[in-house]
């Protein structure tokens, strides 16, 4: 493979090249340009450490298994724009990029990367890359469409965005919806942090991603972001502002934290978006006129839109739940309001249906917006205009405080399965029976009242719990019978030899 290694160096003039055995040395940015005029399929592009600082954007055209990648490390190298243009565009396939800080591009598409084709979408790598302060109106930093996901397929079949950092990208459209602060497009995310990435209008946008096929993001990391607007993840708009029909993502193993919401009709996720294992820690709220939503506008259809086996922990504003998919297996623990059913217009049915929750030590809130008096209990409460009955339906389910509250009482006692009631009576008896709930450990002990306590689903057989455990064990070994615990945490022990240390 011919290796070509660019040289960005200060006292550098001219177009010198020199060779060094079988590798090629650039040392002026004109030879960087000169290396995408027509790289050869295969050709391998190396940059040595240095900011290369661009007038114009790169392009690979139609070269196929071209690689870009840094020697140094994205810490030392640096492509860097001036806000004024894309600084890579990619057309052909099998294109890797890694170990490279992309800075400063802005575009319609892509401000730092746009690849153009569904082929080269499907085999594209971006790896080990930093993007800081890129900005366009679908996909701040990246912009990769392939709506030929109709469905998720395997790690292997995707483009890869894998080991990044997002910093500071922004989503730029203020004619509709916007395109992702970060990412605009259908690839496998995974390993990569985003940090303060944003829409720049609070009323419309998808702050971090927004997806056009069916997208896996996994093990992933989301803060700082000051507006959510439609949603931090969600079904993307085209440039003809209409929805990508195959929109749908997975967000899994994900922490989500530390981010503001800052306009009347932010959300936490936008259209048909599934949620797994995933911790969801302290939000906020800047507005006094409204309640963040925690999905806008969710797939009715359950298999498209649900949250499973997550944790909301130390939430400081409630969310509200006039548009929500399924709450399965979920904990809900220190948070302010916790979750907040709005009013319904006429002829509205909300049908919530919450099963194997669990709502402990949440906090009561006392400031709703407009004034208004909501009702309830720490953990769940409603607007009073709409009966509680009316809006959820509980399955196994624990609610601190929920027995003593004749309308929580009612839809406990309204439980198929009869158990929601007996289980939270037990409960505020005995306690939850978390590990260690000073330490924030809200995994369970043996004795615990949620173990074993849940009830059977549609997908438990391959669901699994928040550590990774899967469910439906029988204090802690698997047993095909056994039934789920309640929370986002499996009780979990493996039988044999114990050591104790003394």
């Amino acid at each position: 493979m011919k290796s070509r290694i660019l040289m960005s160096m200060a006292f550098a003039a001219g177009l010198a090249v020199l060779d060094v055995g079988a590798a090629t040395e650039v040392s002026s940015v004109a030879d960087l340009y000169a290396a995408f005029i027509s790289p050869s399929d295969g050709e391998e592009i190396v940059l040595a450490p240095g900011t290369y600082t661009l007038a114009a954007k790169l392009s690979v055209v139609s070269a196929h298994g071209v690689t870009l990648r840094s020697s140094g490390g994205r810490d030392r190298t640096i492509i860097e724009g001036d806000s004024t243009f894309r600084l890579l565009e990619v057309s052909g396939e099998n294109f890797t990029v890694r170990g490279i800080t992309f800075r400063n591009g802005k575009a319609s598409q892509g401000g730092a990367i746009k690849v153009s084709s569904a082929a080269s979408v499907a085999s594209v790598k971006i790896v080990d890359c930093d993007f800081e302060d890129c900005q366009a109106k679908y996909g701040g930093a990246i912009d990769a469409v392939n709506e030929n996901y109709t469905s998720f397929v395997t790690r292997g079949q995707y483009g890869l965005v894998s080991g990044c950092k997002f910093k500071n990208c922004v989503a730029t459209n203020t004619d509709m919806w916007c395109g992702g602060g970060a990412i605009n497009g259908a690839l496998w995310i995974e390993d990569s942090t985003f940090d303060g990435c944003r829409s720049n209008d609070a009323r419309q946008g998808h702050a971090v991603i927004a997806v056009s096929g069916c997208t896996t993001i996994t093990n992933c990391v989301f803060v700082n972001h000051t507006s959510t607007a439609k949603g931090l993840v969600g079904t993307g708009r085209d440039a003809l502002n209409h929805a990508y029909p195959n929109g749908t993502a997975r967000v899994v193993d994900c922490l989500i934290a530390n981010s503001t919401f800052a306009g009347s009709s932010d959300a936490f996720f936008e259209s048909k978006v599934l949620l797994d294992r995933c911790v969801i820690s302290n939000f906020s709220s800047t507005v006094s006129s409204s309640l963040p939503r925690l999905y806008s506008s969710p797939s009715s259809d359950a298999s498209e839109a649900r949250v499973t086996s997550c944790l909301f922990v130390d939430n400081q504003c409630p969310f509200r739940m006039d548009s929500i998919p399924s709450l399965l297996n979920c904990t809900f623990v220190r948070n302010v309001g916790g979750l907040a059913c709005d009013y319904l217009q006429t002829g509205q049915t909300l049908n919530l249906f919450i099963t194997n929750c669990v709502f402990w030590a949440n906090v009561a809130k006392t400031d709703w917006p407009y004034g208004a008096t909501y009702k309830g209990v720490p953990g769940i409460y409603w607007h009073p205009s709409t009966p509680l009955q009316d809006l959820i339906k509980i399955g196994n389910t624990v609610v601190e405080g929920g027995t003593d509250n004749a309308d929580v009482a009612a839809v406990l006692a309204a439980d198929a399965t009869g158990e929601s009631s007996r289980l939270t009576a037990l409960t505020a008896q005995k306690g939850p029976g978390f590990k260690n709930m000073a330490t924030g450990d809200w995994s369970l002990k043996k004795a615990s009242v949620l173990v074993d306590g849940g009830v059977l689903y549609d997908g438990i057989a391959t669901a699994r719990d928040l550590a990774g455990h899967p469910r439906c064990l029988r204090f802690g070994a698997v047993d095909p019978a056994a039934l789920p615990d309640i929370g986002c945490y499996e009780f979990y022990s493996i039988p044999g030899l114990t050591i104790r240390l003394r």
